[in-house]
């Protein structure tokens, strides 16, 4: 009761739009009124990739999840920073993307703050807000808002997952249904764009070494918000768990956890180790692991049914 009064007047005090920053570069929101496992990033890197495509410049402004100050973070991709100084989920977009980041603990005063150098140096600046749905003190040319069954299914902090109710989706201008059980119907009561959207993997790959004998015996490691739906996809598809260990989301990793999860492994009969993509940003400076044990990575990706229409509705709100 306290938590959802609390989300009311927050909503209400920026509704009034007065309180809300306004930059001169296009804002695309994407987030989620969950905490957490939505696709957010897989759908950022989507959109930062379609944008560029049609001749847009995506600029990404993130959380930096361990900042050293409240200063924002400017990674270029000719001099890209690393995931424990940006965060693992903006050093997979850069690393996926090639686009300028901004890593920060106010996501509107970075927008202004950086929106004259963007201005000089790119021609079509686009910014993507990851994470922006609650971010409401910087104006948006678009919202767009992913929910799963889990979101339809939740209860409001701290009896569960979301962050808002499901009334708060009538702020969206896109809401991208990755549920199995809610038809894209149910969400038009909130918004009339609707589009189906699904998670899934691209093909995998070996990090550095691959292993010598073609088996599926697997150690999962990794560090996000739903790793029992990582296993889950993995046993779907064929993979044999010997062992797994999970860290807290956005867990930065130390000399302490890659002894421990070297040891694992040596003791198991596993094949080799699958993680994310997530987790191979932070895992990289590690090189001796990396090069003494066979890694498979698995890619997430994201699809969206009618992809030419989506990204049509996104362009039309674009001020440019």
């Amino acid at each position: 009761m306290i938590f959802s009064t609390i989300v009311a007047l927050r909503n209400k005090y920026y509704d009034s739009q007065s309180h809300v920053k306004t930059s001169k570069i296009p804002v695309i929101s994407i987030g989620n009124i969950s905490s957490g496992g939505t696709g957010k990033t897989p759908t950022s890197i989507f959109l930062a990739t379609k944008l560029q495509e049609l001749g847009f410049h995506p600029v990404c402004i993130g959380r930096n999840i361990h900042p050293s100050s409240k200063k924002t973070i400017l990674s270029e991709p000719k001099n890209p920073l690393s995931a424990e100084i940006i965060g693992d989920e903006l050093c997979l977009l850069q690393e996926k993307c090639s686009i300028p980041i901004l890593s920060t603990t106010s996501k509107s005063k970075a927008a202004v703050e950086f929106e004259e150098y963007l201005l000089q140096h790119l021609a079509k600046p686009v910014y993507i807000i990851d994470d922006g749905f609650q971010h409401r003190a910087i104006s948006r040319s678009v919202d767009i808002v992913l929910v799963d069954d889990e979101t339809v299914n939740g209860h409001l902090i701290p009896f569960g997952i979301n962050r808002e109710p499901l009334s708060s989706l009538k702020r969206a201008d896109i809401v991208l249904n990755f549920c199995k059980n809610s038809p894209n119907e149910f969400f038009h009561q909130y918004s009339s764009q609707v589009f189906t959207a699904k998670k899934t993997y691209s093909k995998p790959y070996f990090l550095r070494k691959e292993p010598k004998i073609d088996q599926k015996q697997i150690l999962v490691i990794s560090s996000i918000a739903k790793p029992k739906k990582f296993r889950k996809d993995l046993l779907s598809q064929g993979y044999f768990i010997v062992g797994y260990k999970d860290f807290a989301d956005h867990h930065s990793y130390n000399e302490k956890d890659i002894r421990r999860i070297s040891q694992e492994f040596q003791n198991s009969n596993a094949s080799y180790f699958v993680t994310t993509e997530k987790d191979v940003v932070k895992l990289k400076k590690y090189s001796d692991f990396c090069n003494s044990f066979p890694i498979l990575v698995c890619p997430q990706i994201v699809t969206i049914e009618d992809e030419t229409m989506f990204l049509q509705k996104i362009v039309d709100k674009l001020p440019i």
